[in-house]
């Protein structure tokens, strides 16, 4: 308990500057995971005073010793996407992850339970070493790690045997539903590229990247339901070409017009490929949809006419 001696007036110091770290390291994520068209939620937080006490109280750890006065939560959809995030979060902080810990790793093979990657992130301020907690999860882990705590069992208090079993299997099944949601997008992933599921999830990877981060998707669906009336073959391939020539005057253009609704959903850079590629099968096609003087307004946006 002697730890707890100046803990609480060395945190009230330091706490703003725990503050300053969190938002740092979350906007730095935030612009890093957008950047590379990966969906994430990213949250931070800095430990209460109390809950700081109580867990100096509670290791008989000392003040230095904690790590996670200040914490991140980076959530992403799938598992394949931990991957992607584990890497590109060495690449953002480099030299500053000095521990890494896959808590999945500790469960064993027959064990099921918490899973997340956790890391340490270390900054420098004037010349003292000050760290931030990354928990990095998918959103099946994330539901479980939030619903256990609910239920507090991952306490030192004895619970009954039927109990374990029952949160055993609780966990076993959001383990199954994150490996089954993997399996679904793998299954998307192998659709022909024709089908509009497959031109959506191509069309995300540029929108959360360039131009937001929320869509309707009915929407989304409404419009690309009738894909193969724009197209003879391979939308991808021509979307890809599209977006390889046209990134900046794409980006530009959309965060110009972000009071229209089309230009706040990832179909607007199939719409603008079609103005340019494929203008009449557009224009018949839209007709079926949406007044066609919302058409005209794109394609005036884009510099052209569909006159």
């Amino acid at each position: 308990m002697k730890n707890i001696n100046g803990a609480r007036e060395q945190w009230q110091i330091e706490r703003p500057l725990y503050e300053e770290i969190g938002i740092e390291i979350s906007d730095t994520l935030i612009s890093m995971f957008k950047s590379r068209g990966i969906p994430a939620k990213v949250t931070y937080r800095v430990k209460e005073t109390d809950s700081l006490i109580k867990k100096i109280a509670r290791k008989d750890a000392s003040y230095e010793a904690i790590c996670d006065k200040v914490g991140v939560r980076v959530v992403v959809y799938l598992k394949n996407q931990l991957n992607t995030a584990d890497a590109s979060i060495f690449d953002t902080f480099d030299s500053e992850v000095k521990k890494k810990e896959d808590m999945s790793e500790k469960l064993g093979e027959a064990v099921f339970g918490y899973q997340a990657i956790h890391y340490d992130i270390c900054k420098l301020r004037d010349g003292k070493e000050h760290f931030c907690e990354i928990q990095l999860r998918t959103a099946c882990q994330d539901c479980w790690s939030e619903l256990s705590h609910a239920l507090s069992y991952k306490t030192e208090i004895n619970i009954p045997v039927q109990i374990k079993r029952e949160i055993n299997a609780l966990s076993a099944i959001f383990e199954l539903a994150d490996n089954q949601f993997q399996l679904v997008q793998t299954l998307i992933d192998d659709l022909p590229d024709t089908n509009p599921i497959r031109v959506l999830n191509y069309l995300e990877k540029f929108f959360y990247s360039k131009i937001g981060d929320r869509y309707d998707q009915e929407m989304s669906g409404y419009f690309l339901k009738g894909i193969d009336a724009l197209y003879d073959d391979s939308p991808i391939s021509k979307l890809h070409d599209f977006l390889e020539n046209n990134c900046d005057k794409i980006t530009m253009i959309t965060k110009e017009y972000r009071d229209n609704i089309f230009f706040t959903q990832p179909e607007i850079v199939l719409i603008m490929e079609r103005i340019q590629n494929g203008k009449y099968a557009l224009i018949d096609y839209w007709n079926t949809l949406y007044p066609i003087g919302e058409l005209e307004t794109i394609a005036n946006a884009w510099g052209t006419s569909i006159e």
